[in-house]
């Protein structure tokens, strides 16, 4: 019901199996990220679920930290990442350089998508330090842990803030293994998985977090997936990815929400194949 022809907006037909059988799975997906509309990434950004994210720990002594995976992804995972979060160098420094705030639940953000409303300020300040001054570090501090309309409320008092490309790309490579970490702890067996397949699952963490449990309708692909690693069956889990879609379907705003959903799904199947 979901399995759509996504790859018309690249101006091929959707079969990764095709693609990958004639060398140009890659290709496709490529023609296919490149074909998102920067508008419709900056839109579907106020959509983030930070509150189902799990990698962050407490220590004995109470001190938060985050496990770092030492496993890569492919580069093609990378750029779908940043071009969702960001849209890419130019868009960025002409758009998000400064902070902003996406709506929604979310907090203020900077960098790649970080969402300073999700971190407590002591959790902002070691995840970007050296990176930016200690001035703006202690700037944003104050709207640590703020999301919704107090977040909103609070971005014209950091505003004045700046993170250059350097700097946001810097932070994210350092933070990706955490995110890499926690997609290894949310599902089981993705070590037998290639570094597009499970790229694609940690650009699915990045975005909607990693809480997998049965309960919630929301999260029921999410669940499914876990399932699926279990049981091995790696090839039934790029329908999930697509399946999730109905929770934003009907809302235009979330357009390259759904477009990342079907390159998602893409990525993995090409990297079952390839």
């Amino acid at each position: 019901m979901y399995r759509r022809s996504f790859l018309a907006l690249a101006g091929v037909i959707y079969s990764s199996r095709l693609f990958a059988a004639s060398g140009n799975a890659f290709q496709a997906f490529d023609n296919g990220l490149a074909a998102v509309s920067d508008i419709d990434i900056l839109n579907a950004q106020r959509q983030r679920e930070f509150d189902f994210r799990t990698f962050k720990q407490v220590e004995a002594q109470g001190k938060a930290y985050r496990r770092r995976s030492k496993r890569n992804i492919s580069e093609r995972a990378i750029d779908l990442i940043v071009r969702f979060e960001v849209s890419g160098r130019a868009v960025y420094e002409r758009k998000l350089v400064h902070p902003i705030w996406p709506k929604g639940n979310s907090g203020v953000t900077i960098g790649v998508g970080y969402d300073i409303g999700y971190v407590n300020a002591a959790q902002f300040a070691e995840d970007w330090k050296s990176i930016i001054d200690s001035e703006a570090i202690g700037l944003l501090q104050t709207v640590a842990n703020l999301t919704g309309g107090k977040a909103s409320a609070a971005l014209p008092t950091v505003k004045s803030t700046a993170v250059p490309w350097d700097a946001a790309m810097k932070q994210f490579r350092n933070f990706l293994p955490c995110v890499i970490a926690e997609t290894e702890d949310a599902f089981p067996n993705t070590d037998k998985l290639t570094d597009n397949s499970f790229g694609a699952l940690v650009s699915l963490v990045y975005n909607r977090g990693s809480k997998v449990s049965p309960g919630n309708a929301r999260r029921k692909e999410m669940y499914n997936i876990h399932q699926l690693m279990v049981a091995q069956n790696f090839s039934a889990i790029p329908g999930q990815i697509t399946a999730m879609k109905r929770i934003w379907e009907g809302d235009p705003a979330m357009k390259g929400l759904l477009e990342r959903r079907d390159l998602e799904s893409f990525l993995f199947e090409a990297g079952l194949t390839t």
